[in-house]
């Protein structure tokens, strides 16, 4: 006989990687449960968004929300290297993020939640999983009165954060992606803000002990935190992020008429991933899955990021159309490619900061004397980033060279006449991708010895069959006669564009 499951999926934790992936569970019609710990709204730190999130919270229905209630941002000004110029870095894609306190975002994502039918479980502390036959199958939690219930489920996603409940309790082994270290924060009001178009700019300043961050809030407040490495536990926070705010130049300065308020808190962190993601009846997500510096304000992303692909795996494997290993080895592949990717341009950054303290040389360290892993790591994804260490962060001959060799390409210039193909460098793999609450087929783009993709595209849109086509030579006015004919002038044109964009990537060649 079948157990009886109460419930096709329990997630614990009600963040913004729990939410989200909860709301996509449900609309996907598996009935679902949220444990969550405290009662929304609560404090949490990492207010500042990007834009590669923006989709995302549009796919989940809540920009309208975010719009009438925190402030776009879009850029951030940088203040990084032995160059002490302040650089704005504008925000790719769709050009815009959000500044959110998180108190009221990660409860707009709870709600967001509720109403797609998920059952919320607030004050329920997740103490431990149930496993049966080598499986998880459930999870016990407690209320704060001491109530405890058993919730099982075919399913179980551990989004608990810094907790790491699944990882503690089934003894996963942890992958270090960086030195341990301390974030201590506060708000402020009566900052002074950046002008006009900056005004919402999230500012990174690079100090000797580390860097600081200062994000404009709404209602005057901002948030102000310090990163450096951990080392003994700071008694008085506010005293520890002051000293490092008088070290500043351009924060100091922002600061200059600003009044706390707030006592100040620290956290300490690990720049880790899990080393599985997920297993017999369970998935890891956001936060308990990895974690990495802040540098980038990538937390949030990496949470959403995650949630999309773990709920597509799920609703795949529950509905049958793929197996639950295929499934697993998805998620598990996007997310390490991710976060994997994500570290290295960190520890990159960290590499060209020009500063001699030990968060510095901690970090460098990592890279050691391969600059081509580090380089390659990080991936075309990140060319503004790169672009922008050459012309003005002064990042060293050796670097500069790999990074020349691999992100600037001559441009390619084809005409119809030109035999083009699959470069010889470039190898073609099929993967998978979420697409409607599922997984569909897709295609991947990797340049050898690399080991992330360049593209990622599904294999069934036009430019995938396009790397199909192209693992032969073809003519290039032959693929364009024979597109035109399929879906006519408007159609031609995104084939030519998309053309465009694999050439410069470096994806195809002439012959």
């Amino acid at each position: 006989m079948k157990p009886d499951f109460g419930y096709d999926v329990v997630v614990i934790g009600g963040g913004p990687s729990g939410s989200a992936t909860a709301t996509w569970l449900a609309r996907a019609g598996l009935k679902t449960a949220l444990l969550e710990e405290k009662r929304f709204p609560r404090f949490h730190v990492g207010e500042s968004l990007l834009a590669m999130s923006t989709p995302i919270l549009d796919e989940l229905g809540l920009v309208p929300r975010l719009d009438s209630e925190f402030p776009r941002k879009y850029g951030a000004l940088f203040v990084w290297g032995q160059d002490p110029r302040p650089r704005e870095l504008y925000m790719p894609g769709v050009g815009f993020a959000y500044q959110v306190e998180r108190s009221r975002f990660d409860h707009l994502l709870l709600e967001n939640a509720r109403a797609a039918g998920v059952e919320i479980y607030e004050q329920w502390r997740a103490t431990d999983v149930s496993c049966e036959d080598n499986r998880v199958q459930g999870t016990i939690a407690k209320t704060v009165a001491g109530q405890s219930r058993k919730f099982r489920s075919h399913y179980v996603v551990d989004a608990s954060g810094q907790s790491k409940l699944l990882s503690r309790r089934l003894g996963l082994q942890r992958e270090k992606l960086g030195p341990e270290q301390r974030a201590t924060f506060r708000h402020y009001a009566s900052s002074k803000r950046l002008r006009g178009a900056q005004e919402y700019h999230i500012v990174t300043e690079a100090v000797g002990q580390g860097w600081l961050w200062h994000i404009p809030l709404t209602q005057g407040k901002v948030s102000v935190g310090f990163v450096t490495i951990a080392g003994d536990r700071v008694s008085e926070v506010g005293d520890a992020l002051s000293e490092a705010i008088r070290s500043s130049k351009i924060i100091q300065d922002l600061l200059a008429d600003a009044q706390p308020l707030t006592a100040g808190s620290q956290m300490v962190y690990r720049n880790e991933i899990g080393e599985k993601l997920s297993g017999p009846g369970y998935f890891i997500v956001g936060d308990a899955a990895a974690f990495v510096d802040p540098l980038l304000s990538t937390g949030v992303h990496a949470a959403l990021y995650a949630a999309k692909f773990c709920s597509a795996a799920i609703s795949s494997i529950i509905r049958g159309s793929v197996a639950e290993e295929i499934g697993q080895k998805f998620y598990d592949d996007a997310i390490r490619r991710h976060m994997h990717r994500v570290s290295s341009l960190i520890s990159f950054l960290y590499a060209i900061g020009g500063k001699s303290g030990e968060v510095w040389t901690a970090r460098s360290a990592l890279l050691g004397a391969d600059i081509e892993t580090i380089v390659g790591g990080v991936g075309r994804v990140s060319l503004p980033f790169l672009y922008g260490g050459l012309d003005h962060l002064n990042i060293g001959s050796e670097m500069a060279r790999v990074v020349e060799s691999r992100f600037r390409k001559p441009s390619l210039s084809l005409s119809p006449r030109d035999e083009i193909r699959i470069a010889s460098n470039v190898r073609i793999d099929r993967s998978a991708h979420p697409r409607g609450g599922v997984l569909v087929p897709s295609l991947s783009a990797y340049f050898l010895g690399d080991q992330y993709p360049v593209i990622e595209i599904e294999e069934a849109s036009l430019g995938g069959r396009v790397l199909c086509w192209l693992n032969a030579p073809c003519c290039l006015g032959d693929l364009m006669n024979s597109v035109q004919a399929e879906v006519g002038r408007t159609g031609l044109s995104a084939f030519l564009e998309g053309i465009k964009l694999y050439a410069d990537l470096g994806i195809i060649e002439t012959i």
